[in-house]
């Protein structure tokens, strides 16, 4: 991909070169290299805009949610779009985070039926194998140490990358094809 997309930018630099005059050639060739500045930087940068849901919505668990958003505006580089004592949001794509403080979210007579789940849950969020090694360094410079990494079927589904948040709950950076092999068994 990275071939093709270069040998695309060489080819509107030299139409370019040629047509200096050609206003929609120019600002192709512009927004080809801005789309390349981005990749490029999403690539040593993984945020929100690398992390793919697993699922549309997910929930997580955490007594301490001024911790939890720290961690998963700051370590993760979700973008918290609600906080308040009973829970936090993030947006993830087109997914959301939720994260619910069981003190608050298991207190009956509330609109909303209490779920007050304790304890350490489990959350996925994917990546691609090029983007394991700057998580890695990532999660290095925060702090986060890698509690496990699991090869999926030697390798050939990739690789698992699995640490904490502060309230225990256990994060997974997962390859994109890790469950697809269950589509066509």
């Amino acid at each position: 991909a990275d071939r093709i997309a270069a040998s695309v930018l060489s080819r509107l630099e030299m139409a370019a070169k040629a047509a200096p005059d050609d206003a929609d050639l120019v600002a192709r060739l512009l927004e080809t290299r801005l789309q390349q500045a981005r990749i490029q930087w999403q690539r040593r940068n993984p945020s929100l805009g690398d992390l793919a849901a697993a699922a549309s919505l997910r929930l997580a668990i955490a007594d301490d949610l001024d911790a939890a958003k720290d961690f998963y505006t700051q370590v993760m580089g979700l973008h918290l779009l609600s906080h308040n004592d009973l829970m936090l949001v993030f947006e993830i794509k087109e997914s959301y985070l939720l994260v619910f403080n069981p003190s608050k979210s298991s207190v009956g007579g509330r609109q909303v039926p209490s779920h007050g789940t304790h304890g350490q849950g489990h959350i996925a969020f994917v990546i691609t194998e090029a983007e394991q090694k700057t998580w890695r360094s990532r999660l290095a410079e925060a702090g986060i140490e890698i509690e496990s990494e699991v090869s999926w079927d030697n390798g050939a589904r990739g690789m698992s990358i699995y640490f904490r948040d502060p309230a225990g709950n256990s994060i997974e950076l997962a390859p994109p094809n890790l469950w697809s092999y269950l589509k066509n068994p």
